[in-house]
C-alpha cells in the first residue's frame, strides 16, 4: 500500500502519471478526493492523450468515458463506452472485478505494472495511476481517471494492436485518506 503523500515519489519516471497526480491532488484540495464538478482537463496538459475515464457503476460495470487517442492507437479501436471488464483476457476478468470492487469500497487509488506483448513479439511495458473522482450529485456512480506511461517499442502499435490488456503483474493500492486493501487482489 502506498501512502497518497508517498505516491510522486513512487512513480518514478512516468510523466503522464506524475502530471495527473499533481492535477488530482491540486482538484481535491482539503478533501479526500476531488469532485467532478473541480476537474479541469487543462490541468492534465500533456498527459491528456494518455488518460482514461472510467464510470464505476459496480465493480462488473466500468464503462469507459474518455479513452485518450494513444489507447485507440494502442488498442487499434475506440474505446469510449466499452466495459473496461470487457478489456481483460476472459480468464483475468474476475481478477479485474475484484481490483474495482476494492477500488470501490475504500474508495483508494490503484499504482500498477504491466507487460503486454503484442501479436509482432514486442514487449512493452505500461504503468498507470487511477485515482477516484466523487459524482457531482451523491449517489450518483463514481469515476476513475488513470493515466498511463509506456516504455519500450511504441512504433508498432499501428501494425500490432493489442485486442486485450491484461491483468497487472505488479499492484499497489494507494491509500488517499480513506484506507486501502494491504495487497493486490
Amino acid at each position: 500500500m502506498i501512502a497518497i503523500d508517498d505516491c510522486a515519489a513512487h512513480l518514478g519516471d512516468a510523466p503522464n502519471s506524475q502530471m495527473f497526480l499533481r492535477a488530482w491532488l491540486g482538484w481535491r484540495g482539503a478533501d479526500v478526493a476531488p469532485n467532478l464538478a473541480t476537474v479541469r482537463a487543462e490541468d492534465i496538459g500533456r498527459a491528456l492523450p494518455a488518460m482514461m475515464v472510467f464510470e464505476v457503476f459496480t465493480a462488473d460495470n466500468v464503462i469507459n468515458r474518455l479513452a485518450g487517442t494513444l489507447h485507440r492507437d494502442i488498442l487499434g479501436r475506440e474505446l469510449t463506452g466499452a466495459n473496461a471488464i470487457d478489456l481483460a483476457p476472459p480468464a483475468e476478468r474476475e481478477q479485474r472485478i475484484e481490483l474495482y470492487r476494492a477500488y470501490l469500497t475504500y474508495p483508494c487509488g490503484v499504482w500498477w505494472m504491466a507487460q503486454v506483448v503484442r501479436a509482432n513479439g514486442v514487449r512493452t511495458t505500461v504503468h498507470g495511476l487511477a485515482l477516484p473522482v466523487f459524482p457531482k450529485v451523491p449517489g450518483k456512480a463514481m469515476r476513475m481517471y488513470a493515466a498511463f506511461d509506456f516504455s519500450g517499442d511504441m512504433k508498432s502499435f499501428d501494425k500490432h494492436p493489442l485486442h486485450v490488456l491484461p491483468v497487472p503483474e505488479k499492484l499497489s493500492f494507494i491509500d488517499i485518506g480513506r484506507g486501502a486493501p494491504a495487497d493486490a487482489p
